[in-house]
């Protein structure tokens, strides 16, 4: 009899450490906010936005294929820069993915620009607001584990 109480109590020591041991652990579902990964979005959005402003502007030979090629690559080399930053970060994916889209669409353009060698204003104008929101949902969602972090 002495014996199984001092079992039973064991396992409800046991129990109890167990429950306090893993009630004390916190679930990561979420990259960390991180101010440099954000500032290089910001930053990356606003030479893209420059990109385009410049490109709407330009005429003739200036919207050339061959006049704006190193600002393609320059811009693109940036992109992939900002997609190895998330990709570094623990528990990023959906980030990740944002990135990837931003990527897609500039190949996108890029491809365009090759084939065709120059696109109209109004192509312009539709890839710089696309650009823009693709941005923007980066940036939202970067924003948002600042503010889940703040609310533990």
């Amino acid at each position: 009899m002495r014996y199984k109480r001092t079992q039973t109590t064991v396992y409800w020591a046991l129990a109890l450490f167990l429950f306090l041991l893993f009630g004390c652990t916190q679930v990561k579902l979420v990259a960390d906010y991180d101010k440099e990964v954000l500032a290089d979005t910001f930053d990356l959005a606003r030479r893209v936005d420059f990109f385009w402003a410049n490109y709407i502007e330009a005429t003739g030979e200036q919207r050339g294929y061959d006049t704006i090629k190193n600002e393609i690559i320059a811009i693109e080399v940036e992109m992939n820069s900002l997609l190895l930053k998330n990709e570094a970060r623990d528990q990023n994916s959906q980030t990740t993915s944002q990135v990837k889209n931003v990527i897609a669409i500039w190949a996108g353009i890029t491809e365009l620009f090759r084939s065709q060698g120059h696109i109209s204003n109004t192509s312009a104008k539709a890839y710089r607001r696309q650009l823009s929101d693709a941005f923007k949902y980066i940036v939202t969602g970067e924003k948002s584990k600042d503010i889940s972090k703040n609310n533990q």
